[in-house]
Parts: C-alpha cells; sequence; structure tokens
C-alpha cells in the first residue's frame, strides 16, 4: 500500500475556483489519499456545493464548517488536526493539481528521508505552459520573497532539482515534523505563513527543495506590467495590513541578530516610504493607513513580542 497523502486547503467564499480544482484531485492517479476542507464560514455556498457534489460521489472528503474566518492560519491548524497521512499536501483553494503530482512527491519522499518540504512547479492556470513558481528564494537581510521563472515560458530551463525556500500557493511536507513543529503558527493569519513553516522544518535539519516533476495550475492573474495594487500584495485592506506587519515577525523568528538589526533600523523604513508612494501613486489612499498600521504593529511586535489581528 503506498503511503497516505493528506491534502490540506482553507478556503473562504472561492467556490467557483476551488469546485474545479477539488474535482483535478478526484482525479488524480495516486491510489491513498484524503482532502480535508476547512471552510471559513463561506457564503457563497461553497460547503453546500462540495458536500452536494462531492461528498455524496466520494468517500475520501472530509469537511469542516468553521462558525467564522479563521484566515489561512486557522483554517489548516484544523484540517492538520484531522489529517492521517505519512505527508500532507497545503494548497490554496485555487490550485488544479496533475493527475502525477502525488505519485512524484512520494516516491521522491520516500528516496530521500532528508528532504522535510517539497515545491512543485507550478503554472498559470490561464495560459498553461506559462510558469507562476519554479522555486523559491528570501533574502533574509530584507525579507522579500521571490518567486523564481515567473511569467517565463516553460522550455525546460527550471527542470533540475534545486534547493528552495518555501512553497506559496501548494507545497508538500512530512506529517512528522509538520506536527512537531506545530504547523502553521496562528500569529500570521495569512502573509508569509507558508514561509515561516517551511523555515521551521528546515531548522529541524531537513531540506527543502524544488521538485519539477510535480506540477500543479494556479489560478491566479497575470502581472505583466506592474499597474495594480494587487502587485505589490495589497488586494484588500486584510492583506494590506499583515503583508506589512508580518515582515516583521517572520524576520524575528527567523533572521540572525545583525540581519534583523539591519532590517530594523535601515530597511523596514525604505519598505514604508516605497510601499507607501505606490498606493499613493495607484490612488489606493484607504490601503494607506491600513499599511502603515500593519507596519508599525509590525515593529511593536519586534520591541514587545505583543500581536493581535486585524479587524
Amino acid at each position: 500500500m503506498k503511503p497516505k497523502v493528506s491534502i490540506l486547503i482553507a478556503t473562504y467564499n472561492r467556490k467557483e475556483a476551488f469546485l474545479g480544482a477539488l474535482q483535478s484531485m478526484m482525479d488524480l492517479d495516486y491510489p491513498n489519499f484524503e482532502v480535508v476542507i476547512a471552510d471559513n464560514a463561506s457564503t457563497d455556498g461553497l460547503p453546500e456545493d462540495v458536500e452536494k457534489k462531492f461528498m455524496s460521489k466520494y468517500d475520501n472528503i472530509i469537511l469542516i464548517r468553521n462558525k467564522e474566518n479563521l484566515g489561512i492560519n486557522g483554517g489548516r491548524s484544523a484540517v492538520q488536526k484531522k489529517a492521517t497521512g505519512k505527508y500532507y499536501l497545503f494548497m490554496d483553494s485555487d490550485v488544479y493539481v496533475k493527475k502525477d503530482m502525488l505519485s512524484q512527491a512520494v516516491d521522491y519522499f520516500e528516496s530521500n528521508p532528508d528532504v522535510g518540504v517539497i515545491i512543485p512547479k507550478l503554472y498559470f492556470w490561464e495560459d498553461k505552459n506559462r510558469i507562476w513558481c519554479a522555486g523559491t528564494r528570501l533574502n533574509l537581510l530584507t525579507s522579500i520573497p521571490l518567486n523564481v521563472g515567473t511569467e517565463e515560458i516553460d522550455r525546460g530551463q527550471h527542470d533540475k532539482i534545486t534547493k528552495s525556500t518555501h512553497g506559496p500557493g501548494a507545497f508538500f511536507s512530512r506529517a512528522d515534523v509538520t506536527d512537531k513543529v506545530g504547523g502553521h503558527d496562528k500569529k500570521f493569519f495569512l502573509c508569509y505563513a507558508d514561509t515561516d513553516l517551511a523555515f521551521k522544518i528546515k531548522e529541524q535539519g531537513y531540506k527543502v527543495i524544488y521538485l519539477p516533476k510535480t506540477a500543479a495550475y494556479h489560478d491566479i492573474k497575470q502581472n505583466e506590467i506592474r499597474s495594480k495594487l494587487s502587485y505589490y500584495g495589497f488586494d484588500n485592506p486584510a492583506r494590506t495590513y499583515y503583508y506589512a506587519r508580518n515582515r516583521f515577525i517572520f524576520m524575528k523568528l527567523h533572521a540572525p541578530p545583525l540581519n534583523l538589526l539591519i532590517f530594523s533600523i535601515f530597511i523596514s523604513p525604505i519598505f514604508l516610504t516605497y510601499f507607501s508612494f505606490h498606493i499613493i501613486r495607484l490612488k489606493g489612499y484607504s490601503l494607506l493607513p491600513v499599511y502603515w498600521k500593519g507596519f508599525f504593529d509590525g515593529f511593536k511586535y519586534l520591541l514587545t513580542d505583543k500581536w493581535e489581528n486585524y479587524s
């Protein structure tokens, strides 16, 4: 019997994208997996459709209906508690999997016990040969994450297994070490949540690698020009707040002391100026005080270890 894989998803009001993504999971060629879904109090009929259209046909789906929006971290903590697999696949609710995705990842895990996290190659759903992410890097001086290969046409230039840092959109992990480090930290809510988890697993002595043979499609729009606030991560007030605040939390948890000092004194003021300029340039005036609040709440965390969620 192949080792069991638990596909773990937190979702909120993403019915149109998620139902298609869920069907792609049901079409996987892997014989032993479960899908555990945490619905964060959706109002678009998502949980009802999951029950009616999928749970009536498939017996490997577990649905948790949260009474409030617990964010990515709260939702993923809930599904992790219900999971029974040897390996986890954490995914955004708009990721469509390729049929052999689980098979490729499990085979690699079984042959490489020193690997703790596997990052798949992700393509744009609307342009299936254009790369969204072919591995990642993160600078522990600036806190800036980078998706490798974004918007490149796939010509095999990213088909080599490489070291990576974290898995945006989707990533596999070993269940035992993920449970050991406590899974997703509730402080993050969203933004830097998956990054923090990958770093915690790496700090346990495991490798984080990009495995191009594992592949999926992300239903996300291409940002071919820098003309929208979403390019900078400011899709809505909550995301704007957490994007600003969580940089500080992540850096305090994972950056070397000297890096953290340089980031706090010299680099973070540059971010404040840079992002404030672009928010004003793109006329997102209502987001400016939200960004500033997130920034200063993050700085406060550096000094006090105190945090609160956006409201």
